[in-house]
């Protein structure tokens, strides 16, 4: 099999979930593609969305939330021929173009976005081959029901009335879990964990990331937490691509603090960690699952992130506080309870971080059919 994976540069989320899917597939010693869907509309529009996303994400959550609430409120905006619906159908060609070029058997879009894209291509009567949409949070994205996706993979099985209600028909269903990397499997050893970081080995660690965008209050939560840890405790801070917020903590960084900027080392981090606290992003926590580590969560963007914390808290699988002050306690308080660690571990083995395997064999599948 032969299989197109198309992304959007929207944050780094869609993208670990193409690769995670792209790792599978070469694992089985078949071939993929992962490609910005964005980008076949043209460059600069994938530049200009991508900025403007992270720019608004990271600095005005509040108006991003404001619009998901209204997308989800209004979902006809998104119908066909509306002014969305045709900015983003307008890759069609060239993504014709690529699947008469490449010859793919299958198509797997990890953003309503391209999703769209491949309906588009649909109603042309062109690019008919098996098609799947993946939902990279823990509910239904508002115009998801635009896709006409063959199948529709979503992230549990106690989310399957919510997409069926949004008028996706429960046959399209498959409960495949998100797809995670295999480098998220649980850490065996904690210690060499710790000491492959350079961090110490008998402390407790406490990893703060929020997003490769490093949105949230983290500033504000690196001083209280740094205040807050017990003595030999540390603090692992990632800001991701906000070189702004780096340079502004390291500036006047406690001692008991280790700080990153971008880093392609956070399965290590993972690893290295005795809780997480995290802004909910799907695959994030999801990663974090695999894991089987303890979680925080702060919710400082509302939308699909606040339907992932509601899910995740409904599940017993992550904590969270109202305000700075409450997420910082409960974090030390978790961090200094070995047996809280220890349920709320096991807890988490109801995600398995088979998402991948999952969405390969129903696409197999697909493809078997759509050629018999």
């Amino acid at each position: 099999m032969k299989l197109l994976i198309l992304t959007c540069n929207t944050g780094q989320g869609h993208n670990s979930c193409a690769d995670a899917v792209k790792e599978e597939m070469e694992r089985r010693g078949e071939s993929c593609d992962v490609v910005d869907a964005l980008g076949l509309i043209s460059v600069k529009a994938s530049e200009f969305i991508s900025v403007w996303h992270a720019r608004i994400y990271r600095y005005a959550p509040k108006a991003f939330g404001t619009g998901y609430a209204y997308a989800e409120n209004h979902p006809a905006i998104f119908d066909e021929g509306t002014t969305l619906n045709t900015f983003f159908s307008t890759g069609a060609a060239r993504l014709q173009a690529l699947l008469e070029t490449e010859r793919y058997d299958a198509i797997l879009s990890v953003h309503v976005f391209s999703a769209m894209m491949v309906a588009q291509l649909h109603r042309d009567g062109k690019g008919k081959l098996p098609t799947g949409f993946l939902s990279t949070d823990y509910t239904c994205h508002p115009s998801a029901e635009e896709g006409d996706a063959e199948l529709v993979f979503i992230p549990h099985e106690d989310l399957t009335e919510e997409f069926v209600s949004r008028g996706i028909e429960r046959s399209r269903i498959v409960v495949s879990g998100i797809p995670v990397h295999s480098g998220f499997a649980p850490c065996a050893d904690k210690w060499t964990a710790k000491a492959c970081m350079e961090l110490p080995t008998e402390g407790r660690n406490l990893l703060l990331m929020c997003g490769s965008m490093g949105s949230g209050p983290i500033r504000e939560l690196v001083y209280r937490l740094s205040e807050q840890l017990a003595p030999g405790d540390s603090l692992c801070a990632v800001c991701g691509s906000n070189q702004r917020l780096y340079e502004e903590i390291n500036k006047n960084k406690p001692e008991n603090v280790r700080l990153y900027g971008y880093t392609n080392e956070v399965p290590q981090l993972m690893d290295a960690a005795d809780v997480f606290l995290t802004k909910p992003g799907g695959i994030s926590i999801t990663e974090a699952a695999a894991k089987r580590l303890p979680m925080v969560l702060d919710c400082t963007v509302e939308g699909c992130e606040a339907r992932n914390l509601d899910f995740f808290l409904s599940h017993g699988w992550a904590q969270t506080g109202q305000n700075v002050e409450e997420v910082a306690a409960c974090c030390v308080t978790l961090l200094r309870d070995d047996a809280k660690r220890k349920a709320a571990a096991a807890a988490l083995c109801a995600l398995d971080g088979k998402g991948a395997a999952r969405i390969c064999d129903a696409l197999a599948a697909a493809v078997q059919r759509w050629n018999a």
